[in-house]
C-alpha cells in the first residue's frame, strides 16, 4: 500500500491519488497528463508499507523534468526505512544534479541503491528546488518536483 504523508499535492494534483506512485504506469513529457503528481513548496513524502517484511536493495524514484514549466530534478530525495511508520531511519539520500540551462523536457529516474534491508515500511521523500537559479526565466520562484512512480527492488 501507498499512502502520502503531508497534505495532497499543489493545485491542479490535488485530485490524483498517491496510487497513482505504484501502479506501474509512466508519465510522458506532458505533465498535465494526469499521471504525475506535482509538488511546489512542499515535499513528496510517500510511505510504501508491507504486510509483511521485504528485502529491498534500491528505490528508483521516477521524474519529469521540464525546465521552461519550471519542474527541475529534484533538490534532494531521500530513502527512510523500518519495521513500523513511527520509528524509520534514514537508508540513503541524494542530492541529484540540477541543469544549467533550459533545454527540452525528459523523464529521469532517480536510482538509490544500498545493502540489502529487510523492512515493512519505506519512507520516500523528494524535495522540490525552493529557488529557480538566477538563469532561469522565473529565477527566485519555487520549482516543481514532479513524480509518476517509485519503484522498489
Amino acid at each position: 500500500s501507498i499512502r502520502l504523508l503531508q497534505p495532497a499535492p499543489d493545485e491542479p494534483y490535488k485530485t490524483i491519488s498517491a496510487k497513482i506512485l505504484a501502479d506501474t504506469k509512466k508519465g510522458e513529457t506532458d505533465f498535465r497528463s494526469g499521471k504525475w503528481l506535482g509538488f511546489r513548496g512542499a515535499s513528496l513524502q510517500a510511505m510504501i508499507y508491507f504486510d509483511t517484511v521485504k528485502s529491498i536493495s534500491s528505490v528508483t524514484v521516477s521524474n519529469l523534468v521540464d525546465i521552461g514549466g519550471y519542474i527541475m530534478p529534484p533538490q534532494q530525495v531521500e530513502v527512510w526505512a523500518g519495521n513500523d511508520a513511527a520509528h524509520l531511519r534514514l537508508i540513503k539520500k541524494i542530492n541529484p544534479p540540477q541543469p544549467s540551462m533550459v533545454g527540452p523536457s525528459y523523464m529521469k529516474g532517480y536510482e538509490l541503491n544500498f545493502e540489502p534491508i529487510k523492512e515493512k515500511y519505506f519512507k520516500v521523500v523528494a524535495v522540490p528546488v525552493a529557488k529557480l537559479p538566477a538563469w532561469h526565466p522565473g529565477k527566485g520562484d519555487k520549482g516543481w518536483v514532479f513524480v509518476d512512480e517509485i519503484f522498489l527492488n
